[in-house]
C-alpha cells in the first residue's frame, strides 16, 4: 500500500471529524437551524427552545376567460384573461383562524353564476391540531352569451397548516408511550349553480395531508442524517399522511414510542397540513391528538408549556357513547346466537 499518496485523504477525513468533533462541543448549535415547524420560529440554538404554537391559512380562486368567439357578449362582472383572488394569513397564538373567499358573499367584483368560494381554517394547541378546508369544485366549460361563446374554467385551491413546540422533561427514566389518533373525513363540494348557457365538466378534486410529531433529545447531542456536523439526536415519531386523498374516512392511529432519562430535555415538534384542491374539502378540525399517556418507571413529567400531557381525554360526548354502545350490544347478540 503506499501510505504517502494515502495521506492527503486521511488528513481530509481527519479534518472532517474535528471540525465535526467541534460542532458537538458547541459552535454548530448557534448556527444551525433547529425546531422550526409550520409557522413556529426555529429555537435559539440547539439547546435553547421555547413553547410555542401557530396556526396558518391560505386561499386562492383562480378563473380564466378564453377563447373569446365572435359575438360573444362579455358580461360585466368577467374580463377576459387570468384573475386571481387569494389571501393568507397565520398567528401564533391558540385562537381559531378562518380565512375564505365565501362567508355568504361573493368574490369582489363577482356577483355571476361564476362566483367560487375557498375556505381554509385552522387552530393549534399543545398536543392538539385542527386543520380543515371548504371549497366549491373546480369546473371547466363554453359559456355562451349573446351570439359566441368563450372558455371559462375556475379552479379553487385552500391550504392550512397547524403547529406546535414543547419541551418535556421527566423526574427519572423510563418509556414514554401514546397515541395520536387522527379523525377526519374528505368530501367533494358543491359544483355549483351556473347559467343554463354553460356547459362544463367539473374536476374530481384531491388532496394531500400529513401530520407528523417528532422528538428530539437536546441534551446528549450526536452526528446524524438530521445533522451531520452534530445536533439533537432524533429519538421518537409519529406521522401518517395521505396523498391524492379521495377516501371519506381519514381516521388513523400514530403511535409515539420512545426512551427518556431524568436529566434531559426532549423538544417535541409536531404539524398537521392539508392542501385541497379542485373542490376536495377536508376535515381534519378535531382530529391530531396526542392522547393515552403512559409513563414506566413512576416518572413524572414537566413541561415548558405548562400543558399536563398525563391528564386523561375528556369521554366522548353522549351520542357517541351510545352509538358505540349499541354496536357492542349488536355485536355480542351475533356471538351468542352463533354459540346457540
Amino acid at each position: 500500500m503506499n501510505y504517502i499518496a494515502a495521506l492527503p485523504k486521511c488528513l481530509r477525513n481527519l479534518t472532517r471529524r474535528l471540525a465535526a468533533a467541534g460542532a458537538l462541543l458547541g459552535s454548530a448549535p448557534a448556527c444551525l437551524a433547529f425546531g422550526g415547524v409550520g409557522f413556529v420560529p426555529e429555537c435559539a440554538s440547539f439547546t435553547t427552545c421555547s413553547a410555542e404554537v401557530a396556526s396558518s391559512v391560505f386561499w386562492n380562486v383562480r378563473r380564466e376567460v378564453s377563447n373569446i368567439q365572435p359575438g360573444f357578449i362579455m358580461p360585466t362582472d368577467l374580463v377576459a384573461g387570468v384573475t386571481v383572488y387569494r389571501g393568507q394569513r397565520n398567528v401564533a397564538t391558540t385562537a381559531a383562524l378562518l380565512e375564505g373567499s365565501g362567508g355568504g358573499g361573493p368574490l369582489p367584483g363577482v356577483t355571476s353564476y361564476f362566483f367560487r368560494a375557498a375556505t381554509a381554517r385552522a387552530q393549534s394547541d399543545f398536543a392538539v391540531n385542527r386543520v380543515g378546508t371548504d371549497m366549491s369544485r373546480s369546473v371547466d366549460g363554453a359559456f355562451t352569451n349573446g351570439n359566441g361563446n368563450a372558455r371559462v374554467s375556475l379552479d379553487t385551491h385552500a391550504e392550512a397548516s397547524s403547529a406546535w413546540r414543547d419541551v418535556l422533561s421527566f423526574s427519572g427514566s423510563g418509556h414514554f408511550r401514546g397515541v395520536v389518533a387522527i379523525h377526519g373525513s374528505s368530501s367533494l363540494g358543491a359544483a355549483g349553480l351556473f347559467d343554463s348557457s354553460y356547459v362544463f365538466s367539473a374536476a374530481p378534486g384531491y388532496a394531500d395531508w400529513f401530520y407528523d410529531l417528532r422528538v428530539w433529545d437536546v441534551t446528549n447531542l450526536s452526528i446524524s442524517e438530521d445533522f451531520e456536523l452534530g445536533g439533537p439526536t432524533a429519538v421518537g415519531r409519529a406521522r401518517v399522511s395521505g396523498v391524492n386523498e379521495v377516501r371519506s374516512n381519514l381516521a388513523s392511529l400514530a403511535a409515539l414510542d420512545f426512551d427518556f432519562a431524568s436529566g434531559v430535555s426532549y423538544v417535541l415538534t409536531a404539524e398537521l397540513r392539508a392542501t385541497s384542491f379542485d373542490g376536495r374539502e377536508i376535515h381534519l378540525y378535531n382530529t391530531a391528538r396526542l392522547q393515552d399517556v403512559v409513563l414506566t418507571g413512576g416518572a413524572t413529567v414537566t413541561s415548558l408549556s405548562g400543558h399536563d400531557y398525563l391528564a386523561p381525554v375528556p369521554e366522548p360526548q353522549p351520542a357517541a357513547m351510545l352509538v358505540a354502545g349499541l354496536a357492542a350490544l349488536a355485536l355480542w347478540s351475533r356471538r351468542r346466537s352463533a354459540r346457540t
